[in-house]
């Protein structure tokens, strides 16, 4: 039986990888339902609990996230289009408010209780459709662990734009984080280093929030970092060091060059 899963699991692999090579050309609905019928394989291996399992689902999730991708470049209405079907699927698609950026996320199947996310950036350039994969396959002590994208937000600061972006990581079924990254696309590539927040340790473009879950479990609001437009400003919450969640909050305000701590 294990001889004829790795064989069946062998051939997928093959299939996969050809794929990828296969991307140009294909409308939109076609690429969804390659996805889609893709993710619903890796996910009837993925429920076959067997050890012989867990390096050829490493070697799946890796070549499925590739050439998600490869098509997501080589087809540049897939930007504008709706994946229902990838929705139903678990894959987290959000949008900027200007339609430059999206963001696509899921879990991987590499992970337990600590659940690992695949990313992709798809954003608009002057000279095209770009992507920007950020993964955790192959795993090293960097990127254990990697969050899945839930909230996008577009800024205009001093006439650059700018894009917030709320990402969380479950690194078992206590622990947590929720994150604030800033992001802006310059030529043809997106810079994941704008560091634009302003903190007692100096500049970054990241601020991260790790929490115990079951502290916030019993409330109908889980979204942590709130972001308000209206005042260009976010607020991220007062956490204890054993992981409690409070309901006092840090304001975060745009002062004409950084988002500093309002006092």
């Amino acid at each position: 039986m294990q001889a004829e899963l790795r064989s069946q699991n062998n051939m997928l692999v093959i299939i996969l990888s050809m794929a990828v090579s296969l991307c140009f050309g294909m409308g939109s609905k076609e690429i969804e339902d390659r996805l889609h019928k893709e993710h619903l394989r890796i996910d009837a291996i993925d429920s076959i609990k067997d050890e012989s399992n867990i390096d050829s689902i490493s070697d799946y999730s890796e070549i499925f996230e590739k050439e998600f991708a490869n098509l997501l470049s080589n087809n540049p209405t897939t930007l504008d289009y709706n994946f229902e079907h990838l929705s139903k699927d678990r894959i987290t698609i959000i949008n900027s408010e200007d339609k430059k950026i999206r963001v696509y996320s899921w879990d991987n199947w590499t992970g337990g209780s600590m659940r690992s996310f695949s990313s992709i950036f798809q954003y608009r350039t002057n000279n095209g459709i770009q992507t920007k994969l950020k993964s955790s396959i192959p795993s090293n002590e960097n990127n254990v662990g990697m969050p899945f994208y839930s909230r996008l937000f577009t800024f205009n600061l001093n006439g650059n734009i700018y894009y917030l972006a709320i990402c969380n990581g479950i690194y078992s079924t206590k622990d947590a984080s929720e994150s604030v990254e800033i992001y802006s696309i310059e030529g043809d590539s997106l810079n994941s280093s704008v560091k634009l927040i302003k903190t007692k340790r100096g500049l970054t473009n990241v601020i991260r929030v790790d929490y115990d879950f079951f502290s916030i479990v019993d409330r109908q609001d889980r979204t942590l970092i709130k972001v308000d437009k209206s005042d260009n400003s976010f607020t991220i919450p007062v956490v204890y060091k054993n992981g409690k969640v409070t309901n006092k909050v840090i304001k975060y305000k745009f002062t004409g060059q950084y988002f500093e701590v309002e006092k």
